[in-house]
């Protein structure tokens, strides 16, 4: 009977200590098969927390595209190496993303934040990988809009994606205070501090009011480079380019002879991915997983590609 009375007492301890936790409960806008966007409040003490936030909050397409466009993070190399710079999201990710994320931060109270996740894939040798973006997103007053994450680019399994709830909680960003991929943005944008000073590495704070005009961004590099500004080109979904790599055709041209953005865009894919392919497959070959027969023949298609 006491062992009874302690099992109990254990048992409806856990129960109240469940009941009492704070938790998310959130309300689908957009739930497509590469994202889902979702407005979610905390309930703590069974009542909805205060999060005084700025909404709902109606914000600048153009701006937003600009700011997702400018954010990078530090990735760690796929073999050696020093860890690369590269963007946040692909082309194709920020063109759903921000019509979504417009439409829950117009549609959010002032308790209610912006939960999102978006799927892309690349950054593999010979084959594309399923990759994870996720965070959170919000507005607090003076048009600061805060975005923290929870994942960047986090590699997945195909096999995983069936598995995945869009229930499921995920670590709050809020409280993440090390991260492999941290989050490198440009001058008007800041990283929330913890309440030792110290950076969060992926939760970022953008003044929409400072945010760049396109033509402000293309003036300035204007004036960087002591050149006329040209049109920027639209990365291309899975685009990881590096200059100078292996041998490759001239980059296609306009009839004034000067490049096409979208034509060079393109090429540099192809000369990335072609490149990766010839070192992984010299790798392969070198430790002896394929033959010298297989590796002459495999390493000629790829350079009939070129």
């Amino acid at each position: 009977m006491k062992h009874f009375s302690i099992i109990f007492t254990l048992l409806f301890g856990a129960g109240m200590l469940t009941g009492c936790a704070a938790r998310w409960v959130r309300t689908p806008v957009v739930d497509q098969r590469d994202m889902t966007v979702s407005l979610e409040h905390k309930i703590a003490d069974k009542q909805v927390a205060d999060q005084q936030f700025n909404h709902p909050f109606n914000i600048d397409a153009q701006n937003l595209r600009t700011l997702l466009s400018q954010l990078e993070y530090m990735a760690e190399p796929m073999i050696y190496g020093k860890p690369e710079q590269k963007p946040v999201f692909q082309a194709v990710e920020i063109d759903r993303l921000v019509p979504a994320l417009a439409e829950a931060l117009s549609k959010a109270d002032a308790n209610q934040r912006v939960r999102f996740v978006s799927y892309n894939r690349g950054g593999g040798l010979l084959f594309k990988k399923r990759r994870r973006t996720s965070g959170v997103a919000f507005v607090r007053p003076g048009n600061h809009l805060n975005l923290a994450f929870a994942d960047v680019n986090f590699e997945i399994l195909t096999n995983e994606m069936e598995n995945i709830s869009r229930g499921d909680e995920f670590p709050d960003p809020l409280r993440i205070k090390s991260s492999y991929t941290p989050i490198v943005a440009p001058d008007y944008i800041e990283h929330a501090l913890t309440k030792k000073g110290k950076p969060y590495p992926l939760w970022i704070v953008a003044d929409l009011d400072g945010v760049p005009a396109p033509s402000a961004t293309a003036a300035t590099a204007e004036a960087l480079s002591g050149q006329p500004a040209t049109p920027a080109a639209q990365p291309v979904s899975g685009s990881e380019s590096q200059p100078g790599a292996g041998v490759v055709a001239s980059p296609p041209t306009t009839e004034t002879g000067a490049p096409a953005a979208q034509g060079r865009a393109d090429w540099e894919t192809r000369r990335q991915e072609n490149r990766e392919k010839l070192e992984y497959l010299k790798e392969l070959y070198e430790s002896g997983l394929i033959d010298e027969a297989e590796y002459k023949a495999q390493k000629e298609k790829l350079l009939n590609q070129l």
